[in-house]
């Protein structure tokens, strides 16, 4: 990504535009897929899906882009996009069985949605267009004063007639949340949740739910959240919470794929769980609440710092320190002295300079790369050159 947009500012340097606008497009395709596997991981299959689409207008040679197609659509239940996305970038990359297996998947959920995974769907037909442009030109009147003049007339009519503007369909993206059901069965939800130093975020992953059909109840120390499913069934998810939380200052919000819960913390504290562990009437007679440490606690134990005075004695001997090679010595006498930071910048600053530049100052070093000064008489250049 970033090779190919130094690429496109050189071109562009050059005002070799065609070849700028190439390099530009190479870079954004990369950007967009960057940025759908965010949204994927997010989920937010949607936006993910959109970008993805993106970066196959700009680079429709990419496996990947294809596999993020694929990936969003299955999530979204569009199967058969997905499968044909899938089948796409095993054409594109047969040796991959990423590709293939995805396929699978797509075919066996069509199966058992009652549908053939062999039959395509149609592309939408376009004789609407053909028609109007034949009628149009059919009525067209001749002149009546030269019957060689209307000939000539009707003739470039009929070569090149005139095709009215037809807006493009609405994308995929913009129309899925019109598809998309609320589920039957509460086996096909599910929720997960993470935290910062202030609030949880628990998130429900059931789709299309109505205000209507959703009961969410939160109190100090529990969460309980009913939807009513379009089978009449319920999906029920009741929590007695790790620690207590304001009620007032706790939200929710209703998405197209999920819903979004935020509950304030009382305290600045980590929850190792989100339902609590400790049963309810021991927990009213003693306030146990193993199961909450500290924010800034550390989660594993730290490694120890690295005593480097000591691997330079080991590795070159206690005696005859001085009869080590100078460059071994140069680098050790120069690590042993130096601070954890020190040691940072020179590592740095020697190989992003290609061992030109040696810069001990960690405040400098961090804010840039390091640039190369070749010696007096040399020049630097890639290794691609």
């Amino acid at each position: 990504m970033v090779e190919e947009l130094t690429k496109g500012n050189s071109f562009y340097t050059d005002e070799n535009y065609q070849a700028a606008l190439k390099h530009y497009n190479n870079a954004l395709a990369e950007i967009f897929l960057k940025r759908s596997l965010c949204n994927t991981k997010l989920n937010n299959f949607e936006d993910a899906l959109h970008d993805a689409t993106q970066s196959i207008a700009l680079d429709p040679k990419n496996p990947k882009a294809y596999l993020r197609k694929g990936i969003c659509s299955f999530e979204t239940e569009d199967y058969e996009t997905a499968l044909e996305s899938f089948e796409k970038a095993s054409s594109l990359d047969p040796e991959n069985s990423t590709y293939s297996s995805w396929a699978r998947k797509c075919e066996a959920e069509l199966k058992a949605r009652g549908k053939d995974p062999s039959v395509k769907p149609k592309p939408p037909a376009t004789t609407t267009t053909t028609t109007t442009t034949s009628t149009t030109t059919t009525k067209t009147p001749a002149p009546a004063s030269s019957s060689s003049s209307s000939s000539s007339n009707n003739n470039n009519n009929n070569s090149k007639p005139h095709i009215p503007f037809v807006p493009p369909p609405p994308s995929t993206h913009a129309s899925a949340p019109q598809i998309i059901a609320t589920p039957s069965s509460a086996s096909q939800i599910r929720h997960e949740w993470y935290q910062n130093n202030t609030h949880v975020f628990v998130s429900i992953f059931a789709k299309g739910v109505k205000k209507d059909q959703l009961n969410v109840d939160i109190s100090e120390e529990s969460l309980s959240v009913n939807i009513k499913l379009i089978s009449g069934k319920e999906y029920v998810l009741d929590l007695e919470l790790c620690d207590s939380v304001e009620v007032p200052q706790c939200t929710y919000e209703i998405l197209s794929t999920k819903i979004e819960i935020k509950l304030k913390k009382t305290r600045q504290v980590k929850w190792d769980t989100l339902e609590s562990t400790v049963p309810k009437e021991e927990k009213d007679k003693d306030g146990k609440k193993p199961n909450i440490r500290p924010w800034d606690a550390p989660t594993e134990t730290k490694p120890a710092q690295k005593n480097w005075e000591k691997i330079v004695t080991e590795s070159a001997g206690t005696e005859g320190l001085d009869d080590r090679d100078p460059q071994a010595k140069f680098w050790q006498d120069l690590f042993a002295d130096a601070s954890e930071e020190e040691r940072r910048a020179i590592m740095k600053s020697y190989t992003e300079s290609g061992g030109t530049v040696l810069n001990m100052n960690w405040g400098e070093v961090k804010k840039e790369k390091t640039k190369i000064y070749p010696p007096e008489g040399m020049e630097a250049r890639s290794y691609s050159e």
